[in-house]
């Protein structure tokens, strides 16, 4: 885990020096839920579990392709003792921009991996990797802030002992630094100001 946050530091520190002038970064601050199927929720003795905050960091590679960093933590709780144990994980994907839909909504779609922290409601907690593929969009309601939603599966090695293939959906907002984003260097519009 110290050597994946490493990497990832050196990265980020590396990526904002060399390409700052460009624009390229989107933040985001979210609401995650995490839910365990039946056999799952055996093993990690947990339906539902809730956190905040999602961290998000993205950085634009390309007209579609953006790359992904989400850290969330239970670093909030709603109600006191709504977890059965405090989940934590660092994820990056590849996401994929699908064509504009209507009023500013943005779909798209990716894969990645993880790092899941280990459920403290199992006998050996230890962390987890995991493979994910994700869906979902952003509507744009201005040229620099939007709602985003996603729906993560996240699967996990039969052999961990401490945690188990699970979804997450993570929904909150965004703020790009790139208020030209759009296609021939013109900001996106305002969903008001659209035509319908």
């Amino acid at each position: 885990m110290k050597n994946l946050i490493i990497i990832f530091m050196l990265f980020l520190s590396c990526s904002l020096s060399s390409q700052n002038d460009q624009n390229k970064w989107t933040v985001g601050v979210n609401l995650s839920t995490v839910m365990f199927g039946d056999e799952a929720s055996k093993k990690v003795k947990e339906n539902f579990n809730m956190q905040f905050p999602s961290i998000e960091i993205s950085r634009k590679l390309g007209q579609n392709l953006s790359v992904d960093f989400i850290y969330t933590v239970e670093f909030l709780q709603s109600r006191k003792g709504v977890n059965a144990f405090k989940y934590s994980s660092f994820d990056t994907y590849l996401r994929y921009e699908l064509p504009e839909l209507f009023l500013n909504i943005v779909p798209f779609g990716g894969i990645g991996f993880g790092y899941i922290k280990g459920a403290t409601t199992t006998p050996n907690p230890q962390g987890s990797l995991s493979l994910n593929i994700m869906g979902g969009a952003t509507i744009w309601v201005s040229e620099r802030v939007g709602l985003t939603g996603r729906i993560m599966y996240k699967n996990v090695s039969s052999s961990s002992e401490s945690m188990a293939s699970h979804f997450q959906g993570i929904g909150g907002i965004v703020y790009n630094f790139n208020i030209n984003s759009a296609a021939g260097g013109e900001g996106r519009k305002r969903i008001w100001d659209e035509k319908h």
